[in-house]
């Protein structure tokens, strides 16, 4: 099933059968030719995984942590810097004529926690952040393949600065007591994880002394 029917069919079994937002435009921002990670394959992968964190005993996933994953990347522009908060703002437009304020105030907090600010406390912040996170315990191909990918999604800036960043940014997920905040996507993906970042972060300090 495409990501359009995904959402049409998420919708329907929720809340609204036979009533759901045009997904079309939504899709389509994933699909724009600058999306080399954040496009639709990002959105299905976390959609896999939370599926899999609930057919392998973690837990039901509930029906606003799976709307907040197609949403919250609606919004995408390595230059800007307040994406979560823009995508926020579009789910509760396409959102708000068919559900209650109070689900649709709770889907933003999901959509705007996704920016990896802060260590997620509620049970399913952790559940969309966990998922949103799984690219960084992947299989090392897969873990390579997303690191080219966000580095061309930042092509603009320059590679001295790109790897100061990104170490950066890696960096503070090693440093945390853990990556993963759920008990299943701590078992499935943290040592995984932990290596990936430490290899990548070793690409990036050679390349800093090299260059």
């Amino acid at each position: 099933m495409d990501a359009a029917g995904r959402f049409r069919t998420l919708w329907e079994e929720a809340w609204l059968p036979n009533i759901a937002p045009d997904a079309g435009m939504l899709i389509a921002c994933y699909r724009h030719p600058s999306r080399h990670y954040h496009n639709v394959t990002h959105i299905v992968q976390c959609l896999e995984v939370l599926a899999a964190y609930e057919g392998g005993g973690g837990g039901t996933v509930p029906a606003d942590v799976r709307l907040a994953v197609f949403y919250h990347n609606a919004v995408y522009d390595s230059m800007r810097k307040d994406n979560e908060e823009a995508s926020a703002r579009v789910a509760k437009e396409a959102i708000s004529p068919w559900l209650p304020e109070a689900r649709v105030r709770k889907i933003e907090q999901l959509i705007q926690v996704t920016s990896h600010l802060i260590v997620p406390i509620l049970p399913e912040e952790q559940l969309i952040v966990d998922a949103d996170l799984s690219i960084l315990g992947m299989p090392s191909n897969m873990f390579d393949a997303y690191e080219v990918a966000i580095r061309r999604e930042y092509a603009w800036v320059a590679e001295d600065k790109y790897r100061l960043g990104r170490a950066a940014i890696l960096r503070n997920f090693l440093n945390r007591a853990a990556i993963y905040s759920t008990q299943w996507f701590h078992g499935q993906y943290e040592a995984a994880a932990r290596v990936n970042l430490e290899r990548s972060l070793a690409r990036l300090g050679e390349a800093v002394r090299t260059s």
